[in-house]
Parts: structure tokens; sequence; C-alpha cells
């Protein structure tokens, strides 16, 4: 690398400056993988690649789709690769801090709408979410249950599996 810089006549000081400064600029990149204040675990944002410098776009409009109500979204949002075990109970984590901003209420329209399947697919990750997240953001788990959180919604789950 260095021989094809002394063609161009560039100083290896400057090469190693213009590096470091590249290195340092990613770094602050790095930091925050929260989108429109929804939490990204540190493990599913890595996962996700949600990170780097692309980051995994798709998963960042899924999250702002969802929080504007898009039925589709939340649907899809289910279906990310979140590598199983606890990535997956982060990602329920994502979901019930979408419901927490919506609002249960909203949530429930959506849910009403959704396929029958879709529908018991997302309960297993908002029971996840509930129980290993940290929905009240004071940096412990908070292992709560959908009935003491969403008792709206826990009716509407158990009423439709009755």
């Amino acid at each position: 690398m260095f021989k094809i810089c002394k063609k161009l006549k560039i100083d290896k000081i400057k090469i190693l400056i213009l590096l470091f400064l590249f290195i340092f600029l990613c770094s602050f990149y790095y930091k925050n993988p929260n989108i429109n204040s929804i939490k990204i675990d540190k493990f599913l944002a890595d996962h996700l690649n949600y990170n780097t410098v692309f980051g995994n776009y798709r998963f960042k409009q899924l999250i702002e789709k969802s929080l504007n109500k898009d039925i589709n979204a939340l649907i899809e949002i289910k279906n990310v690769d979140c590598g199983g075990g606890s990535y997956c109970y982060s990602l329920g984590y994502v979901i019930t801090q979408i419901i927490k901003r919506i609002g249960e209420q909203e949530f429930i329209k959506i849910y009403e709408q959704m396929p029958k399947k879709d529908q018991k697919e997302i309960i297993h990750f908002i029971y996840a979410g509930l129980e290993y997240g940290d929905n009240d953001y004071d940096g412990k788990m908070d292992n709560e249950k959908i009935e003491n959180v969403y008792p709206n919604l826990y009716k509407i789950v158990h009423q439709n599996n009755d």
C-alpha cells in the first residue's frame, strides 16, 4: 500500500491520519442502535448487522412503519431472522416497545386484522418481550405478564383460543 502512496506522492502520515479518522467516525456510528426511541438490544443489533455503516435498512423501515400502524410491517417484523434464542426475546422486546408507543387499543385493532397464524406467532414474541425486556427502562428484565400489562389484548387472545 505504501509503495502505491510513494508513486502517488502521498505521505504515509496523511494516509494513517485518514485511516484513523475513518475508524474514529465509524465508531460513533455504532453507538446508538435505536430507532425512533425503540431500543434495539446490542446482540440483536449485531446479529442483524444493524450497526454497520449501511445497517439493516429493512429492519429500520419495519420499525418506522410499525410505529405508523402498518399491519404488514407488524406481521413482517416478527418474521425477521432474529437468530434464535435470546435474540428472539430481544425482537419480542422491540415489538412490546412498539405496542407501548402506539397504544394497546391501536395494536388490538391491527392484531384483529391479522391472519390467525400471524396472531399466534406475534403473541409469543409479546410474551417474551414482556418477560425478558426492560419495558420500564430501569436497566432490569421486567418479568411482566401480558394479562397485567395489556389486559384487553390478553382477553382477546384467550377469547380467540377458546
